[in-house]
């Protein structure tokens, strides 16, 4: 009986990783730092009482969010390139 908790558990950890990821990406996508910061601040908090949760999502969410925003410069520029080579080339 105490594997399969600990598999529960083990699932519990990942699924919660990869929430964590996904909101990440989505605020850096979307540029709400405050929104990544705040949760980071609320993970902090609950890091006395749950030290392994807090030093598992804060690093996590905080990369994350730095790989969403620069997936979004990365197609916002590329977006601009096509845009120029498509007849838009004013100079600047």
């Amino acid at each position: 009986m105490g594997g399969v908790l600990d598999v529960l558990i083990l699932i519990g950890k990942v699924l919660i990783s990869i929430a964590a990821i996904a909101l990440g990406i989505s605020w850096g996508v979307r540029g709400q730092m405050r929104t990544a910061l705040a949760v980071c601040a609320v993970l902090l908090a609950m890091g006395i009482f749950w030290t392994n949760l807090a030093g598992l999502l804060i690093p996590t969410i905080l990369l994350a969010y730095m790989a969403g925003v620069l997936m979004e410069r990365g197609w916002h520029r590329a977006g601009r390139q096509r845009e120029e080579n498509g007849g838009h080339a004013t100079g600047g």
